[in-house]
């Protein structure tokens, strides 16, 4: 049960870190403005990043 529990909210967050944040904060053939953006909205990528799933690190 709790690891029905676990990879469950493991999928949620992962979805959450890659569709919520990382695809508002990357912009493809844009190095400047995406440095921007991360720079602006740090706490958000390492937030990203923590929930990335550790099977796609």
């Amino acid at each position: 049960m709790s690891a029905g529990i676990a990879l469950l909210v493991m999928a949620v967050l992962s979805a959450l870190a890659n569709f919520g944040a990382l695809e508002n904060l990357i912009t493809p053939d844009d190095t400047a403005s995406t440095v921007a953006n991360i720079s602006a909205s740090e706490p958000m990528f390492r937030m990203a990043i923590a929930a990335w799933p550790p099977y796609q690190r």
